[in-house]
């Protein structure tokens, strides 16, 4: 396996709050979405992405974090766990919606409250945790299994974005049981949305 090294920095500056990242991971888990989702040519290609993560932030912008659902739910983290050359940005963009700030602002207190429920010790709660058995649904023949039904409260990654996407008014979402790559082309093809550039530092003259 190639040795992990870091990237540029990230050029924080440049990066919206909300916005939709999506990532590469070199690791098992990561291999595994894309040789499911498009085969040994999604594995090699550098640009197939097999995570989504939302933009957030604590307190002001200059505080940017990515909330993100984890085999442990959906928390807020760093996101220069994201400069490394095995786990790595690979596509940034953002819906023009989120340019109404009140609507900006419910949507972060919303994704508060479903982290916050992530941690309730009810297991019965559902809010914020991650959907394993709905991941099954890619899968086509289990997918034919109730048992592997994507949960309706439960999320995984990229169901997490385009499920808020869709609560705040976003009408190309029609369904958010979408893996990461089906997310990034259906944002790619809205209309709506926008690339974000520059994401990382690069050295003058690159």
């Amino acid at each position: 396996m190639a040795k992990s090294i870091e990237l540029f920095e990230l050029n924080y500056p440049v990066i919206p709050i909300l916005s939709t990242g999506f990532t590469r991971a070199e690791t098992f888990v990561g291999n595994s979405i894309r040789l499911l989702r498009g085969g040994v040519k999604a594995v090699n290609d550098k640009a197939f992405t097999n995570h989504a993560f939302l933009t957030t932030m604590f307190m002001n912008e200059q505080n940017k974090f990515c909330t993100e659902e984890t085999f442990d739910g959906l928390k807020m983290q760093s996101l220069d766990q994201y400069k490394k050359s095995d786990n790595r940005i690979v596509a940034l963009l953002y819906w023009k919606g989120w340019d109404d700030l009140v609507r900006r602002q419910e949507a972060l207190e919303d994704l508060a409250y479903i982290c916050r429920k992530q941690g309730d010790p009810d297991k019965k709660s559902k809010e914020g945790k991650y959907d394993f058995k709905g991941l099954f649904s890619f899968v086509p023949v289990l997918r034919k299994f109730k048992c592997f039904k994507p949960d309706p409260v439960a999320d995984w990654c990229s169901e997490n974005c385009a499920s808020i996407h869709k609560k705040y008014g976003a009408k190309w979402i029609t369904k958010t049981e979408l893996a990461p790559d089906e997310l990034l082309t259906i944002m790619k093809n809205s209309g709506e949305c926008r690339f974000v550039f520059n994401y990382y530092k690069y050295p003058e003259g690159v």
